[in-house]
Order: C-alpha cells, then sequence, then structure tokens
C-alpha cells in the first residue's frame, strides 16, 4: 500500500510524542549487532580493566621484591665493610655493579609500565570515540528517520561496516592482549631465572662470609695470644731488667755511696735477722727482708758510727718504690737500727720526685745521690718495742 507524505509526516509527529513507540521503532529497524553492542563493549571494557589489574599487582610485587633485596644487599655491604676493611675496594666495586643492573632492571620496568599505561589510554581514547561515534550515529539516525527505506539501507551498512570494524578491532585487541599476556609470562620466567640465580649467589656469598668470619676469629684468637705473650714477655723483661739493676746497684753500693760514705758493706737478711725477730712481727719481718739493697757504712762527717740503708732499685722509681723504702727503714728504725730511705734507678717520675723530697728519702740515679743531708737526718733509731 502506497504511504502518502502527510502518513509520514503523521508517523514522525507520532513517533516524537511517544517514546515507548519510538523505542520500539529503533529496536525493529536495528540489527542485532548493533543492539549487542554497548554490552559487548562494556565486557571488554571490564576485561581490559581486570587484565590492567593484574598487570600492575604483578608489576608492584616485582618492584617490592627488587627493593626488599636491595635493601638486604645494603646492610651486608655495610657489615663486610665494618668486618673486612682491607676488602672495601671490592665490595664497592660489587655494589656498584648491582646498582647499576638495579637501576636497568627498573628502568626496563619502569618502560613496561609506561607502555601499559601508553596501552591503556589509548585504548580508553578508541572506546571514547568509539562511544562518540555511535552518540552521533544514533543522533544521524534520529533526525534522519523521515528519509526513506534507501536512507535505512544505507544506514544498516554503514552499521554492518561499523559491526565489522569493531569485529576486527575486537580481534586486534584480542591479538594484543595475547602478545602482552606472552610478554609479560616471558619477563615472569626471566624474574624467576634471576631470583634463581640472585639466591645461589646470596648462598655463595654466605657461605664465603661464613668462611671468612671463622678465619677472622681464628686470627683474632692468634692476635690474643700473641698479645698476651707479648705482654707476659715484656714483663719478664721488665722483671729481668729490674734484677739486673738491682745486681748492677748491689754490686757497686760502694761506688754510689763512696762520695758519703766509707766502710760500706752489703749486707743481707741473716746480718740483721736476730734483732729484726726480736722488735718486729712476722709481716714486718718480711716486709724488711724483701728489701731490694741493704746496707751498712760509716758517714763522712761522722766515721765514728754505723748508719744503715734499705735501698728500694727499679728502672723508673715511682711513689710506690719510694713509699716501700720509707716504710722499710722505719721498721729498721723500729728494729734499733739507725737506717735511711732510698731509692736507685735511672729515672724518677716527678711525683716520686716530690714525695722522696717531702719524706726525706735519698734518690740514687745514675751514680748521682740527691738529698742526702735530709735522709741523713731520718736515720735516728726509734728503739726496739
Amino acid at each position: 500500500m502506497p504511504i502518502d507524505t502527510p502518513d509520514v509526516e503523521e508517523l514522525i509527529e507520532l513517533l516524537r510524542s511517544n517514546a515507548e513507540l519510538r523505542r520500539k521503532v529503533f529496536v525493529a529497524l536495528a540489527p542485532d549487532e548493533f543492539l549487542a553492542l554497548p554490552a559487548k563493549v562494556e565486557r571488554l571494557a571490564e576485561q581490559s580493566a581486570e587484565r590492567f589489574a593484574r598487570i600492575e599487582s604483578l608489576l608492584e610485587r616485582q618492584a617490592q621484591e627488587f627493593v626488599s633485596y636491595r635493601q638486604m644487599s645494603e646492610e651486608r655491604f655495610a657489615r663486610i665493610e665494618a668486618a673486612l676493611e682491607h676488602l672495601a675496594q671490592e665490595f664497592a666495586a660489587y655494589r656498584q655493579a648491582s646498582e647499576e643492573r638495579f637501576a636497568r632492571i627498573e628502568a626496563a620496568l619502569e618502560r613496561q609500565a609506561q607502555e601499559f599505561v601508553s596501552y591503556r589510554q589509548m585504548s580508553e581514547e578508541r572506546f571514547a570515540r568509539i562511544e562518540a561515534a555511535l552518540e552521533r550515529q544514533a543522533q544521524e539516525f534520529a533526525a534522519y528517520r523521515q528519509a526513506s527505506e534507501e536512507r535505512f539501507a544505507r544506514i544498516e551498512a554503514a552499521l554492518e561496516h561499523l559491526a565489522q570494524e569493531f569485529a576486527a578491532y575486537r580481534q586486534a585487541s584480542e591479538e594484543r592482549f595475547a602478545r602482552i599476556e606472552a610478554a609479560l609470562q616471558a619477563l615472569t620466567e626471566s624474574h624467576n631465572r634471576v631470583v634463581e640465580e640472585f639466591s645461589s649467589y646470596r648462598e655463595a656469598t654466605n657461605s664465603r662470609l661464613d668462611r671468612i668470619d671463622m678465619q677472622i676469629a681464628l686470627l683474632a684468637e692468634k692476635i690474643d695470644r700473641l698479645v698476651e705473650w707479648q705482654k707476659v714477655r715484656d714483663v719478664h723483661i721488665d722483671d729481668l731488667r729490674g734484677w739486673r739493676l738491682e745486681m748492677h746497684y748491689a754490686k757497686h753500693i760502694h761506688a754510689y755511696l763512696g762520695k758519703v760514705m766509707r766502710r760500706v758493706r752489703l749486707l743481707s737478711p741473716p746480718d740483721i735477722e736476730e734483732q729484726v725477730r726480736q722488735a718486729l712481727a712476722g709481716d714486718e719481718i718480711v716486709d724488711i727482708f724483701s728489701a731490694d739493697i741493704i746496707a751498712r757504712g760509716r758517714p763522712l762527717d761522722a766515721p765514728d758510727r754505723d748508719i744503715y740503708l734499705v735501698m728500694e732499685v727499679s728502672m723508673v722509681v715511682d711513689v710506690s718504690d719510694v713509699a716501700r723504702a720509707r716504710r722499710r727503714a722505719e721498721l729498721m728504725r723500729k728494729a734499733g737500727y739507725p737506717c735511711m730511705a732510698a731509692v736507685g734507678g735511672h729515672d724518677i717520675t716527678e711525683e716520686a720526685k716530690l714525695e722522696a723530697q717531702h719524706s726525706n728519702v735519698l734518690c740514687a740515679l745514675d751514680g748521682n745521690l740527691h738529698g742526702w743531708d735530709s735522709a741523713q737526718g731520718q736515720a735516728i733509731p726509734a728503739g726496739p718495742e
């Protein structure tokens, strides 16, 4: 039945005023591919979002693993540098190489992340253009609904072509996603190999470090033993020097005191033992017998009386030597002997020198006598108690 122009205009007016009728006409005229297009676009968008989320999560885990391992490497390198200073340059070179490798890996991941972001942005832009094109086509379809069947045919042909293009685009997108997933799989496998290599190297490094630690411990133990032996040797050497100096003073006591005394005679404990034992207690007796030198002589200015001398000999005379000489001279005077205190040696500390002057102790330093007059004045017997 032929359709007149007023009928068409009346139909158009009816479609404009009745939205439900307009929708039914659109559904009846539009092909199934066009109607299914929004749902397909939505599913494709959801699939893209899920894939991008998986890719971002995997990249984030890889970045965290690299950061964790790098932090662990830095801490281990710091301990190595503190323990093995002579290997600092080698470890510094290794650390620099590691940092460069990490930088290259991070740069590669950054480039991949940028490529993913770029591709996602490009996909979103394409979806936006498709949506805009669909919107424009829908507007054109609404504007030209009054056109003839011929125009509808052209629109259907255009929609068919659009459906084909969308199918082609979807296939291309699927192929791209497949390539991306394959590349990601290859990257994951490569990362796993790198992790395995790092694990092997870390185990070997830990083994070497353990061996180095054991060697350092053994070396430290040997050094400690050497230091202890050195201390013992120094003590023995000091003892030998002291004994030698003591023997020297004992042998040459007449030469040292000949300037101020005559008939100088070196005494031994048996020479004074009887009187000392009668006047002193046990510890006091042992203290006197422990003196380095006990001598007797007559001062040149008092040739008619004997005077005794208790001397402590040391390489370097200190305050303790002065104190021992003074204490033992006091014990000799307590036992009834007119005795003076003396110290002898190569040198004397400043504090010991002041103490000797204050305590009236004679100092014999390399053949030179100091404080004879004041020391002689102390040689007054206190008498036995």
